[in-house]
């Protein structure tokens, strides 16, 4: 396996973790750190997926907000 494959699919291992497959939860008063880091993770996975591409990191940001919270 390529190391960047392997590194893909720890990061998607990673975003499921933290947001789960279905994204059943999302967080809501306290746990703004936690909604931060899902949002965090799914703006990560959304800038690999277009092919780590520099100059649209607010798209990427912007669509994973809306994506998680709902």
């Amino acid at each position: 396996m390529s190391e960047s494959k392997a590194q893909e699919q720890s990061d998607q291992r990673q975003v499921e973790a933290a947001i789960g497959s279905d994204m059943e939860a999302v967080p809501q008063g306290d746990d703004r750190p936690v909604l931060d880091e899902q949002i965090r993770l799914r703006a990560y996975e959304l800038y690999r997926q277009r092919g780590s591409g520099s100059g649209d990191d607010m798209n990427d940001w912007l669509r994973a907000e809306a994506e998680v919270r709902g």
